[in-house]
């Protein structure tokens, strides 16, 4: 704006995009501050860059600023792509979790088996049960009294 009279000024801030996407890019805006790179980039043609260096703006920051398109773009399908797989374990977790699994079915069968007169025990073998206990645990609800803990109050 310093540099061009005002009407020349608006005009090259209107070519590269400014006026169009830097108030949202500048509110953290990812999709207009990507359109900002990409008008630029575009925009900036040999008489342009001409125009702009011939009032003093060094080439290297012209590049600089091209430079960040390809970058930021990469960096916005990357986190795309993160996006849709946050939440999913990897494989070595996933094979961690089975192993537990297993485990866990492997202890409740037998438990359950070995308490099959016991009704009230053999219960806590139950795998359906265990895993609403140790949920129940994590969201803050009850859970069953402690029966061990009961009888050594008493």
């Amino acid at each position: 704006m310093d540099d061009f009279d005002k009407v020349e000024a608006s005009e090259i801030l209107n070519q590269l995009g400014y006026n169009r996407y830097y108030d949202d890019a500048q509110n953290d805006n990812q999709e207009s501050l990507m359109n900002l790179l990409n008008g630029f980039r575009i925009a900036m043609n040999d008489g342009l860059r001409e125009k702009i260096t011939g009032v003093g703006i060094t080439p290297g920051y012209i590049d600089t600023i091209i430079g960040f398109g390809p970058e930021f773009q990469q960096a916005n399908v990357e986190q795309e792509k993160m996006k849709n797989y946050w939440n999913e374990p990897s494989r070595e977790a996933s094979r961690e979790y089975q192993s537990i699994y297993k485990e866990i079915i492997r202890i409740c069968k037998v438990g359950a088996a070995l308490f099959n007169d016991d009704p009230e025990k053999r219960d806590r073998y139950i795998f359906s049960r265990v895993l609403a206990k140790v949920s129940s645990g994590r969201t803050g609800q009850e859970t069953e009294p402690d029966v061990e803990a009961a009888a050594e109050e008493e």
